[in-house]
Order: structure tokens, then C-alpha cells, then sequence
């Protein structure tokens, strides 16, 4: 029993670099918000947000007289929006048709409470109008906003200038943060990219990178239908994965763009605006959720397991290539066979002793009591092994850390080729 349980340890540590990734339940920390990477051989996180915090806007009755129409559909739609993300475990903070100063404040308050802690995610979600001026501005229209054809002053006054937006965003501590508008003003905050860029590259590194992503359901000049779909579009692709461009358990802000470009476009007359923010520090990175179709069949999205792919000084996680995690599987094949091979002479050689010797002498019962020993000795090496390699992979290869960890994985793997060597010895005198 012994021997099956080691070796199939063994091949599922082995066999792990050939999967691309892994989502795994547990009930341990269930009430955290965050979500964590983790190597499924051990269950020990590779990466973890702290939390996760949503704040949703929404302004459906615009006050009387504004010459803002109102917007039925709203409330309804920011109910969706809210269940997703709950279940998806961020803590929600939800304000409804706030005036001018209730709309600065409820961003200015959100940033503070929650953007200064840098493993936080933010997620922002606005719906309602938005507006652009001719000077290219972008503004949100809070309820209490003249039309600003009839009073621009005033409605500079009152509504909120997107450049706001982008200064609390570079203010922002919080690691990630996704900002998302279900309005259509001009998007000149953000650095646009083009179609076909949402499947992602590794996630480990997405996750090591700070980002700030903006999505937008319109450019200028175009309207927001009374019935969204954007927001809607929106639920359905963390929810049901249909964002999950790539169909390994995640969904990134790159692939979540992708898929609402796709979606609004499809059925309304809207170009959408995904980008990230002008900001070459703060555009490296990439929001992740865990799609909820893994959630449903009972993973957790605040505990998320990734296979060894993130070992190593490079391969998966400087280019995250199928490739490689092959080689590397095909290489722990490999080490599998020659573990099993060696095993299965061990046993045979203490097999054959224990028939021949009826009553062990003193002798052999001292030699049997230190081969366990170096065997203990041999799988503590190995838990330390695994665990440094662990801790490396967070690491910058150019940190000195990272140098230190890998002499000290050497030492430790000399020392466990040192008591293999030792444990032959004295397999042959028993």
C-alpha cells in the first residue's frame, strides 16, 4: 500500500507541467474574498488578492427636468451584475442615483477605504449616461446634471470629468483594479488596443503585474439603449465562462474585452472602448477572475490551483508554451520510472532478506533502523525542495533572493543525491 501511494504521488507531481491548469475546491479560508494561485501537488498559494471589493453606480431616474431620460432597466441589471460578483466573493458597495457630490464621493470614499492595500482587486462599475463635450472630454452624468446643450457650465459643474477617474486610478495602491462603464463617452484615458488579443499568456505573470482596465460599452456621440447589453454581456461572461476565451478556468480583463466587443457589437449599433490606462507601469498586468462554470461544479473562486507549470527559472512562466510544459512532463516520466524501477528493487532486496533471516541478528535490525532514518531524512529534502522552489517562483530572477534560493535548492539536492547513495549502501549489506 505503501509503495502504490508514493508512486502515485509521484506521477501526479510528474504529470502536472502537462496540464495547462487546474481549478480544485476546498473549504479552507471560505471566508476570504481573494482569489490565490496555488500548486495543486501541495495545496500551498502561489499568489492570493487579499481582497476583493466592487464598487456599482447606477443612476436610472435622472431628476426632473434635466433633459436626461431616464433609464427603466437599470436596477434590475445592476442585480445581476451584483449576485455574479458576489458569488465570485468580492465585498459590493452599491450606490443608486447619486447626485453630483454623492457620485465624487462615492469613488473618493471607495479608493480610500480599499485601493491603498496592494494585494487588493478593485473592480468599478458605472451605468448610466455618459456624455462627451466637443473639446473631446468624457464625463459621467450624475442625476442632478443640466442637458449640456442647454447649460454647459452647469453641467461641467456637475457632472464627473473621466480625468478624475484616471487620477484616482493612478492613486490606486490595490495591485488591479477594472473599471467599467455601461455609458458612452470618449475613451482618451485609455491606451486601445485591437481586436484578437484576449487570450492570455501566463497567468502567474498576469497576476504578478499591476494594471488599471478600463471598458467602456461606446465611443462619442453614441447612445446607451434603454435595455443594456453590455451590462448583461457582462454577468454572462464571469457567470456562465463564456469569457473564458481559452477555456482553462480563468477569465482575464484582455479576454473579457474580446468577448463584450464581440457581444455588444453584435447586437447594437455600439463600438465598445477596451483598453488599458496611459500608463506604461500600470498597462502590464491583467484583472482575473475564476469562471463560474468551475465555481458551479464546486471550486471556490477565493482558492484557485495551478499546476507546476510556475516552477522553474523560466519555461512556463516567462512564456507559458504548451511545448515546454510537455518536455517538462515528459522529463518527470521519465524521473517516475527510474523512482519505480529503484523502489521496486528495494523492496525485492528486503523481501529476499526477510525470508532468509527467520530471527535478525542485532546487526541487521541497527542497519533496517538507519536506512528509515535516511529515508525520513531523504523526504523532509524533498518537502524543503519543493517548498523553495515555490517561494522562487514569486521571484524575479534578477532579485539576489532568487539566486540565494537556487544555491540553496543545489545544497539540498546534493544532499539528497548524497543519501541515496547512502540508503544503496546499506540495502546491499541487508
Amino acid at each position: 500500500m505503501r509503495t502504490t501511494t508514493i508512486i502515485s504521488i509521484l506521477f501526479l507531481l510528474a504529470m502536472g507541467p502537462m496540464a495547462s491548469f487546474h481549478l480544485q475546491a476546498s473549504s479552507e479560508d471560505g471566508g476570504t474574498k481573494g482569489v490565490g494561485l496555488a500548486d495543486t501537488g501541495e495545496k500551498t498559494e502561489l499568489f492570493r488578492y487579499k481582497g476583493s471589493y466592487a464598487l456599482l453606480i447606477g443612476v436610472s431616474d435622472y431628476d426632473q427636468g434635466s433633459g436626461w431620460g431616464d433609464l427603466e432597466q437599470i436596477p434590475g441589471e445592476l442585480d445581476k451584475v451584483q449576485k455574479m460578483l458576489e458569488e465570485q466573493k468580492f465585498e459590493v458597495t452599491r450606490v443608486e442615483n447619486p447626485n453630483s457630490k454623492e457620485l465624487e464621493t462615492a469613488f473618493d470614499d471607495f479608493v480610500k477605504k480599499h485601493g491603498l492595500d496592494k494585494r487588493n482587486r478593485l473592480l468599478f462599475f458605472f451605468s448610466g449616461h455618459g456624455y462627451t463635450r466637443s473639446n473631446g472630454k468624457g464625463y459621467l452624468v450624475p442625476r442632478d446634471a443640466p442637458d449640456p446643450n442647454r447649460d454647459d457650465q452647469g453641467f461641467t459643474r456637475k457632472a464627473l470629468w473621466m480625468e478624475k477617474i484616471r487620477t484616482w486610478a493612478k492613486e490606486i495602491e490595490a495591485h488591479h483594479a477594472l473599471f467599467l462603464f455601461d455609458s458612452c463617452f470618449s475613451g482618451a484615458i485609455l491606451k486601445t488596443r485591437g481586436r484578437g488579443e484576449g487570450v492570455p499568456p501566463h497567468i502567474t505573470r498576469l497576476m504578478a503585474k499591476p494594471v488599471r482596465q478600463f471598458m467602456t460599452a461606446g465611443s462619442a456621440d453614441e447612445e446607451v439603449p434603454a435595455k443594456s447589453i453590455f451590462t448583461p454581456a457582462f454577468a454572462d461572461a464571469i457567470r456562465d465562462g463564456k469569457g473564458d476565451l481559452n477555456g482553462d478556468g480563468y477569465i482575464t480583463g484582455k479576454e473579457l474585452g474580446v468577448h463584450l466587443e464581440s457581444e455588444v457589437s453584435k447586437f447594437t449599433k455600439q463600438t465598445p472602448q477596451i483598453g488599458n490606462i496611459k500608463d506604461y507601469d500600470l498597462a502590464q498586468g491583467d484583472f482575473v477572475f475564476v469562471s463560474g462554470m468551475a465555481v458551479e461544479k464546486g471550486h471556490e473562486p477565493d482558492r484557485v490551483y495551478e499546476t507546476q507549470t510556475t516552477k522553474g527559472s523560466g519555461g512556463p512562466g516567462a512564456n507559458g508554451g504548451i511545448g515546454w510544459r510537455i518536455f517538462i512532463g515528459a522529463l518527470g516520466i521519465v524521473a517516475i520510472l527510474i523512482v519505480i524501477i529503484a523502489w521496486i528493487k528495494r523492496s525485492s532486496i528486503t523481501s529476499k532478506s526477510e525470508k532468509s533471516e527467520l530471527a535478525p541478528n542485532g546487526n541487521t535490525e541497527a542497519l533496517r533502523r538507519e536506512k528509515t532514518e535516511k529515508e525520513a531524512q531523504w523526504e523532509t529534502l524533498q518537502k524543503e525542495i519543493f517548498g523553495m522552489k515555490r517561494d522562487l517562483a514569486e521571484l524575479k530572477q534578477t532579485d539576489e533572493r532568487a539566486f540565494e534560493l537556487k544555491q540553496r535548492i543545489r545544497e539540498k539536492e546534493d544532499q539528497q543525491k548524497a543519501l541515496e547513495a547512502e540508503l544503496e549502501d546499506l540495502e546491499r549489506k541487508l
